[in-house]
């Protein structure tokens, strides 16, 4: 068995298996913490665009917000005609449907 770690492809094979627990190590770390910051970051992403259309549906400003069964933002529904550009912003939700009362809600 002494002769066997003497071989240069079992030294080379050695070598190899412990870089690569090594690096699976480093690599975990790492990835692992900047996936936690990154669903961090989303949390808010997602706190701040939620508050920015509740004030959106809450002020008038559109007719009302599209949700799918759980409850997330689908899309949104205009007071006559939607925002200049709002049909080609990057992010814009995908449903988009005008009203019928081109005046607003408050007739």
């Amino acid at each position: 068995m002494l002769d066997l770690f003497k071989e240069s492809w079992f030294q080379s094979l050695i070598g190899t298996a412990v870089g690569a627990l090594v690096t699976w190590i480093v690599a975990r770390f790492y990835y692992k913490r900047a996936g936690d910051e990154l669903h961090k970051e989303a949390e808010a992403l997602r706190h701040e665009t939620s508050t920015i259309l509740s004030w959106l549906e809450h002020s008038d400003t559109v007719k009302e917000l599209i949700r799918d069964e759980d409850g997330a933002v689908a899309g949104i529904a205009f007071f006559g005609e939607p925002p200049t550009g709002a049909m080609h912003m990057k992010g814009y939700p995908p449903t988009v449907t005008i009203g019928e009362d081109t005046k607003g809600p408050e007739g």
